[in-house]
């Protein structure tokens, strides 16, 4: 037999279409979350650069541009509650902490770019290989100040990493479950095809003379069109009786003649 010409079970059909949809849009899901993931944490991470960079740039105002009188170092670091490297240029030199973090920001003090800054894979030992910084410059009384904000952000991506797997992983006993989900609602809708065989049944032992039409919409097309068939079949055995009435009538005088 032809492939195109075997029967296909409707649970399958509908299981065969509706599982790659669902979980395609699962997966779209997965992807979309990982990159809304990346995004908001990076913004999180630059606002709060930002807001540290103007309270350093608030410090060094107040100090009249004298930095050898702020608390740099781990002063900062605890103040601003991260992991901070600190840098600030000016013609009375630079201040860099922590020193490990001197090869990535030094270059940056004197990018001109403002905002946020970003290094990758610098190769330096004990250094981070992802940062995101945010730079700022600004002078006092004619000083030019450089400051840069900068965090390790290999910590949080490895918590993103993570939380994107127990994404993936819920995502995964969402797709099992929706299998379940579309099995059982599958079932329950062709539950009522058991009641239209049953009605087959009735009609063929003569316990009914036409099909009950309370069902589900999409059957009552197939009802109504297998009620009018048994009307139409009534109707042709009503007029085969009576043509057979009128035959044996025309034909009991002639017989009743010859006997």
């Amino acid at each position: 037999m032809p492939i195109a010409a075997r029967p296909h079970s409707v649970r399958a059909m509908l299981l065969i279409l509706l599982l790659p949809a669902g979980i395609g849009l699962m997966a779209l899901a997965w992807i979309i979350h990982g990159a809304l993931l990346e995004r908001m944490s990076t913004d999180f991470v630059e606002s709060r650069l930002k807001d540290e960079v103007a309270f350093l740039e608030h410090q060094i105002r107040q100090s009249g541009g004298q930095i050898d009188t702020l608390q740099t170092g781990d002063y900062f670091q605890e103040v601003l509650l991260h992991a901070f490297a600190i840098a600030i240029a000016s013609p009375s030199g630079q201040s860099i902490s922590p020193e490990t973090w001197t090869p990535i920001l030094r270059p940056l003090l004197t990018s001109g770019q403002e905002g946020a800054v970003r290094a990758r894979d610098a190769g330096v030992p004990a250094a981070p290989s992802q940062m995101l910084g945010y730079r700022r410059a600004f002078t006092v009384d004619g000083n030019p100040f450089v400051i840069i904000v900068a965090e390790d952000m290999e910590a949080l991506h490895r918590s993103q990493a993570k939380l994107h797997i127990w994404t993936a992983v819920v995502s995964v006993l969402l797709v099992i479950l929706m299998i379940g989900s579309i099995w059982l609602g599958i079932t329950l809708a062709l539950r009522s095809i058991a009641g239209l065989q049953m009605n087959l049944k009735k009609l063929q032992s003569g316990e009914l003379s036409r099909i009950n039409a309370d069902g589900p919409e999409e059957f009552q097309p197939l009802v109504r069109q297998l009620n009018q068939l048994l009307d139409s079949l009534d109707d042709r055995l009503e007029r085969s009786r009576d043509a057979l009435a009128n035959l044996s009538h025309s034909v009991k005088t002639p017989i009743a003649a010859v006997r």
